[in-house]
């Protein structure tokens, strides 16, 4: 495989998860209790880096799932504005 196919495959990944973690973002926005809906994917996110980093994973996958609620989220003001 040479170097711009692997880039295009690592772009189109890229693409794939932030669009994940966009309609994540909007699926607890919008859920009916979103406080509760974040303190679930927070302590699933916190469950899942801390296996991540209990086993023999690279460090760059261990720090982006410790990372993942700053990506998937949202902040008050996206929940406000979907709960209109």
């Amino acid at each position: 495989m040479n170097l711009e196919t692997l880039q295009a495959q690592i772009d189109n990944l890229n693409g794939r998860l932030t669009a994940t973690q966009s309609a994540v973002r909007a699926l607890i926005a919008c859920h009916p209790n979103p406080e509760k809906a974040i303190e679930i994917v927070s302590e699933h996110l916190d469950r899942y880096a801390g296996l991540a980093l209990a086993k023999d994973f690279p460090d760059e996958l261990a720090d982006a799932m410790s990372s993942a609620d700053k990506h998937i989220l949202p902040t008050d003001e996206e929940i406000e504005r979907a709960q209109r």
